[in-house]
């Protein structure tokens, strides 16, 4: 007995000493802090103090999120020491929330029941909407309000980052192609992609190349996303003096479509093929075998976050390395990022519909890629290139998959876009902070492992009841 009692009690010694997580068994890791948010923290080298302003009103559903961002908040103590949690009533106390609203000149409508971040000279408040979301459950004559999903690390770790950094990087869409519109909410839109790099503190922007000047200084990375019309030589000369500068660029490709920006990829060895992939080993169930649930199979800082999820690549054209020659740029690197199964094949054939049926002459057997990073490292002698960490690109032969309507039936596709805009701005990423909610648990079947699911559903209880039939009878004929 003393002895399991002195082992408990040297448990709990090295718990409370050296910060021991507990173990979180959840299916969605709901009390886990994402390995973005642990970098993040990581940074912080000075004191941060949190003040939540909550009122003591007990019929506030609000009441129900203070003592989850008291968790939060000490999981975050853990990564970082400096941090301080202090709480104000605004009924009780109202002179301290007055002094604190001054000081940190913040809005006094939008505090109550919001959280107050204030690090160094700066702050940043989080007003109460950014916290939780809440549904009503109506049962019989009876309304009940509960929380939906919890919000704190997602907004807390935006608020931030916003502080850490002087400045929101600034990523400029293309426009005047036909490429997806980042203010269309339709399916077909590019909305949801938008607002993912504005809750990532980016300053999005829509750019004509046409307009007199350069792309300007500020841009950190250029995202060209889909486009149907070819680009201008005048837009490609100041899309590669971009690049040379140390900046970043992103290219959704369209099948089928000639875009005039062949001759720039070919100078990173790098291009898309007239084609479209089809996979049917891995293909969505109920779709057709263009849409591929592509899982990354190498180790890079743009997929390394996406820890096995697999990403709905609809309506795809092949990423291919080209041959190297001794007038490659130095120091370059290309990794393909996405790959489809090996029965998967690259259909030439543009016109008809045999895709669908097998792989013909001419066409190139898989695995294929469908996302291609490059690079070419930091150069001391070149401060500007070097102050922005190289050249990067990220080709992508697929803008549907980022569209709305998919990335609205794939948290994956929207992490994938989101880490791709981060590394080409050379910037730490958060977007694994995902609302922590129990309820959300997406299951992206291929139609072969559907077609299993469905047999050993069917097949394991029937074979069941069968076994347990022929033991009773020869138990019986004993």
């Amino acid at each position: 007995m003393l002895s399991a009692l002195a082992i408990w009690g040297f448990l709990g010694f090295l718990t409370t000493y050296f910060q021991l997580r507990p173990w979180d068994v959840t299916f969605s890791r709901q009390f886990t802090l994402a390995g973005e948010t642990v970098k993040l923290l990581r940074r912080v080298n000075q004191p941060l103090r949190i003040y939540a302003l909550f009122p003591n009103r007990k019929n506030d559903p609000m009441m129900m999120v203070l003592p989850e961002i008291e968790a939060l908040v000490e999981e975050f103590r853990v990564e970082a020491r400096s941090i301080e949690l202090r709480r104000i009533d605004p009924d009780r106390d109202p002179g301290a929330f007055r002094d604190l609203v001054e000081r940190l000149k913040l809005d006094p409508r939008k505090a109550a029941f919001g959280l107050a971040v204030e690090y160094g000279t700066r702050a940043r408040l989080i007003p109460r909407d950014q916290l939780a979301q809440f549904e009503q459950i109506k049962d019989r004559n009876q309304s009940t309000i509960r929380e939906k999903s919890f919000l704190g690390e997602v907004a807390l770790t935006n608020a931030i980052l916003n502080l850490i950094e002087d400045a929101a990087p600034k990523v400029d869409f293309t426009a005047g192609h036909g490429e997806l519109d980042p203010e269309d909410i339709g399916g077909n839109g590019f909305f949801y992609a938008r607002d993912a790099l504005i809750y990532d503190k980016f300053e999005v922007r829509q750019r004509f190349l046409l307009e007199k000047g350069k792309i300007p200084a500020d841009t950190t990375v250029l995202v060209i996303a889909g486009p149907i019309e070819p680009f201008d030589p005048t837009e490609i000369a100041k899309i590669a003096e971009f690049l040379e500068r140390g900046g970043g660029l992103m290219i959704l490709a369209e099948p089928r479509r000639y875009m005039g920006l062949e001759s720039l990829l070919a100078k990173y060895r790098i291009e898309f093929g007239n084609d479209i992939v089809v996979d049917p080993s891995q293909k969505a169930v109920s779709t057709s075998p263009t849409t591929i649930l592509a899982e990354a199979k190498v180790q890079h800082p743009i997929v390394n976050p996406l820890e096995g999820s697999r990403v709905r690549m609809a309506t795809n054209r092949s990423v291919r390395k080209m041959p190297t020659t001794n007038s490659d740029p130095p120091g370059l690197i290309r990794t393909e990022l996405l790959l489809t199964s090996p029965s998967s094949w690259a259909d030439t054939n543009l016109s008809s519909s045999d895709w669908k049926k097998e792989v013909d002459k001419g066409d190139t057997a898989g695995p294929i890629a469908l996302a291609m990073a490059v690079q070419i490292p930091a150069d001391s002698a070149r401060p500007d290139v070097a102050s922005r960490g190289g050249i990067r690109i990220v080709a992508i032969g697929s803008r549907e998959s980022f569209a709305n309507e998919c990335i609205r039936r794939s948290l994956a596709n929207e992490d994938l876009f989101r880490s791709c805009v981060n590394w080409l701005a050379n910037r730490d990423r958060v977007a694994g902070a995902r609302p922590r909610s129990p309820d959300y648990r997406p299951l992206h079947l291929t139609e072969q492992e559907a077609q299993r699911m469905t047999l050993a559903a069917y097949g394991i209880p029937s074979g069941l009841f069968l076994l347990i039939g022929l033991l009773i009878w020869w138990r019986r004929r004993r």
